[in-house]
């Protein structure tokens, strides 16, 4: 399974429309779960450390736990979870030595509260929110900031599997605004 990992350096004097730009932006696939092969690659593609480090994997496959299946259980640790460790471990020791950087995490809504069908989803999630939480606190005086993202529902391939009521639902367009 390929992984698309989006790393960009903000252009201050173009703004945001930079980041799309084929001179700011590399683009890996990866496999951000189980090889880390490529991602300890990281260091040997030459690329500048970021400036922002947006960690962000995921995949949401709805299940009823009364039908227990543990690989679908360790497919999304091992990607929603390790797979964003994995990263951080890259980026991590240049971070580090220029005593600067952003990391911003994503976890989920489903974090915060169990869901419906979100059994294997939701703990990765919430140990995301912990980790994210958990590093500040060691990296905040080595001048990287660290902030944990946790979105609501938002009009996706993912969400749209589910066949229950999701609460403030908005369309991708509007999410990206706030």
């Amino acid at each position: 399974m390929d992984f698309y990992t989006y790393m960009a350096k903000l252009n201050p004097t173009k703004g945001i429309d930079s980041v799309y730009d084929g001179d700011t932006i590399t683009k890996m696939v990866i496999d951000v779960g189980f090889n880390m092969q490529h991602i300890n690659s990281v260091r040997l593609w030459g690329i500048d450390t970021p400036e922002l480090i947006f960690l962000n994997a995921g995949i949401y496959n709805p299940i009823d736990s009364s039908k227990f299946n543990i690989d679908i259980y360790k497919e999304h640790i091992n990607v929603n979870y390790i797979g964003v460790v994995n990263c951080y471990e890259a980026f991590l020791p240049r971070m580090l030595l220029i005593k600067k950087g952003h990391i911003i995490i994503m976890s989920s809504i489903s974090g915060w509260i169990g869901l419906p069908k979100a059994a294997a989803y939701g703990p990765t999630k919430a140990a995301l929110r912990s980790f994210g939480q958990s590093i500040r606190y060691d990296l905040n005086d080595k001048g990287i900031k660290v902030q944990v993202c946790s979105p609501g529902f938002v009009e996706t391939s993912a969400t749209s599997l589910n066949d229950f009521y999701m609460p403030g639902l908005m369309k991708v367009d509007k999410a990206a605004e706030l």
